[in-house]
């Protein structure tokens, strides 16, 4: 290390060389003083490494890849659906699609009280909104709900997250996130 009096050190740049390490001169100051000459600043060679240069390998350097971001792709589009318990994994796209629509359908319709609207004292026709992600993983998540009251909203999250996890889609043989839209309309009298 080259100590300069009355100066303050900002970089320091070391060469590796071989056995030995050369500290140069490129040394970022700040100082209101004169700056010393030419003469003043030594070269120094370091022939035993410090404590930090001995610990560091620079094979031992990790580059972290970004992480790529997997794609969310509204179910529709999908290349291959993701794949509801009891729907044939090995069966076409088409029948897989089809297959999930019933079973996520058929699921909400046996899991969700309706008689709850008439508790609240809601009648006629109700429509609640939801939409949700089954992800990389095929669990769902991001679930978003709009219902005509505080209650339904509560009942219609409970339920989608009921859901059991699936085998997640997937997308030029990658697995990617879906996004899926389900309506749950019914009447109250």
């Amino acid at each position: 290390i080259v100590m300069i009096p009355e100066f303050k050190v900002y970089e320091l740049k070391v060469m590796p060389q071989k056995k030995e390490a050369k500290v140069l001169k490129d040394i970022f100051i700040e100082s209101d003083k004169e700056l010393p000459s030419e003469k003043d600043i030594k070269e120094e060679v370091i022939t035993e490494p410090s404590s930090t240069a001995e610990s560091f390998d620079p094979n031992s350097v990790v580059v972290e890849e970004p992480t790529e971001e997997i794609p969310t792709i509204a179910v529709d589009f999908v290349q291959r659906v993701p794949v509801f318990p009891g729907c044939d994994e090995e069966a076409d796209n088409d029948f897989l699609r089809s297959c999930f629509s019933d079973k996520v359908s058929n699921f909400i319709r046996k899991k969700f009280r309706t008689q709850l609207a008439s508790t609240l004292g809601l009648t006629g026709k109700l429509k609640i909104d939801t939409q949700f992600v089954i992800d990389e993983y095929g669990k769902v998540n991001e679930i978003k709900v709009r219902a005509p009251h505080l209650g339904l909203k509560k009942e219609a999250l409970r339920v989608i997250n009921l859901l059991p996890e699936m085998l997640p889609a997937k997308q030029q043989h990658k697995t990617v996130k879906v996004r899926y839209n389900v309506p749950i309309i019914f009447l109250v009298q």
